[in-house]
C-alpha cells in the first residue's frame, strides 16, 4: 500500500502564485506527492489539511484548512499532481508582514519539514497601499499634494491661490471654535492656554502655570508662590519663596507616607541640614539638625529624648538652650548670658 511519509515533499514541484484583481484572499498552490520510494502515489481523492506557523518547528498554528471529504473538498491527486486554493474555505488571517512556514498533512501524517512561504504570498500585503488609503493610520484625505493651491474653498479672506509665503489670519479660517480666531487658545476658561480643566469640564483651570512659571492648584493667580495649592479663601498672603502654600478651610494636612519609616528634610543648596523623621518600626519622631544626627525624639509612649553633646551651644539672646553632656550624662540648662545650670530631680511631697 503506498504512503505519504515525512520528507515525501523533497521532489515536490512548488508553484505558487497571487491571482490579483479584486484583491482575493487566497494562494494557488499546486505540487506534487510521492510516497516513501520516490514513486507517484496512486490517483484519488486525499484528505490534505494546510497549516500556517510563524516557526520553522514546533509553535502553534496561526491559520489552518481542512481539504478532506469530510467537508466536501478532498483533493483529487492525478498522477501525482494536485492543486489547491488555500483560503477558499477558511479566510487566510495572517497579514504576511514576516517569515512563514506551511505545514501539510496528508491522510493523518504530517510531512516534514516546513515550508518557508517565498514572496507571492506576501503580495497579500499589498492590498494597503493599492490605493495608498492610509498613511500613519491618518486617511488619504488628510493629506495635501506638495505642490497643491488654494482655490478659496473654506478659506473667507482674500487668500485663494496664496503660496507657501502667504499667511493666512485666523479671522480668515472658517469653522475655527468660538474665542479662537483671535489666536489665543483661551476656550477651556479664563486662563492663557497653560491649564487644565477637570474632566466633564467642571471646574475650569484647576491647574494653572502663569506667565513667570508659577503653579496654582485651585487658583489662577499664584502670585509670587512657587506652588500654591488653594482649596478656599482663608487671608493667608503668600511669600516669595514659598514652595507650597496649602490654604484650605477644615483641617488641612500634609500626608507623608513610607514603607517603613517618613522623612521630611530641609536644604541649604544641596547639603541637607534638618530634619524630621518618623521610624515606622518603633514609632519614634525625631528631629534631626547640624551632621544629621538625631538630637531631639518623641517615643510612641510620650517619652522626650535628648541626644548628648560633646560641644556645647554658644549663648544666643533672648534664648536659653537645654542639652545633655556626653561627659556625664546629665541633663544642663545655659542661659543667654552664658551660665550654665546643672538639672537634678527634686523629691516632692
Amino acid at each position: 500500500m503506498q504512503r505519504v511519509l515525512y520528507h515525501s515533499l523533497k521532489g515536490l514541484l512548488l508553484l505558487m502564485s497571487v491571482a490579483w484583481g479584486q484583491i482575493p484572499q487566497t494562494i494557488s498552490y499546486q505540487g506534487v506527492l510521492k510516497d516513501n520510494n520516490g514513486a507517484i502515489v496512486t490517483n484519488g481523492q486525499y484528505d490534505i489539511t494546510f497549516r500556517l506557523f510563524d516557526v520553522d518547528e514546533f509553535g502553534t498554528p496561526l491559520w489552518f484548512e481542512d481539504h478532506t471529504a469530510g467537508n466536501s473538498a478532498a483533493v483529487t491527486v492525478t498522477d501525482g499532481l494536485f492543486s489547491v486554493i488555500l483560503g477558499s474555505t477558511t479566510p487566510l488571517s495572517p497579514n504576511f508582514d514576516r517569515k512563514y512556514w506551511l505545514e501539510i498533512v496528508v491522510e493523518g501524517t504530517r510531512l516534514e519539514p516546513r515550508i518557508p512561504f517565498t514572496a507571492s504570498p506576501y503580495s497579500l500585503q499589498a492590498q494597503n497601499a493599492q490605493n495608498a488609503d492610509s498613511l500613519g493610520q491618518l486617511a488619504a484625505a488628510g493629506y495635501a499634494i506638495a505642490d497643491h493651491t488654494h482655490i478659496g474653498i473654506d478659506v473667507t479672506s482674500a487668500v485663494a491661490n496664496a503660496d507657501s509665503a502667504a499667511v493666512v489670519p485666523w479671522s480668515g479660517i472658517s469653522g475655527m471654535p468660538t474665542d479662537f480666531a483671535d489666536g489665543i487658545d483661551n476656550t477651556g476658561g479664563a486662563g492663557d492656554g497653560h491649564s487644565l480643566d477637570a474632566a466633564d469640564g467642571s471646574p475650569t483651570d484647576v491647574v494653572f502655570v502663569d506667565s513667570t512659571g508659577n503653579v496654582g492648584i485651585g487658583t489662577t493667580a499664584p502670585g509670587i508662590t512657587k506652588l500654591w495649592v488653594r482649596k478656599s479663601s482663608v487671608g493667608i498672603v503668600p511669600n516669595t519663596n514659598t514652595v507650597a502654600l496649602f490654604e484650605m478651610s477644615g483641617d488641612p494636612s500634609i500626608d507623608i507616607a513610607g514603607t517603613s519609616s517618613a522623612a521630611l528634610y530641609f536644604y541649604n543648596g544641596n547639603t541637607r541640614k534638618a530634619g524630621l523623621a518618623l521610624d515606622g518600626a518603633t514609632g519614634r519622631l525625631s528631629f534631626y539638625s547640624g551632621n544629621m544626627n538625631a538630637r531631639l525624639t518623641l517615643s510612641e509612649n510620650g517619652q522626650l529624648w535628648l541626644n548628648e553633646l560633646s560641644s556645647f551651644p554658644a549663648p544666643l539672646t533672648n534664648w536659653g538652650a537645654l542639652y545633655v553632656k556626653s561627659a556625664d550624662n546629665n541633663l544642663y540648662y545655659k542661659s543667654d548670658a552664658g551660665t550654665e545650670y546643672q538639672l537634678t530631680p527634686v523629691a516632692t511631697g
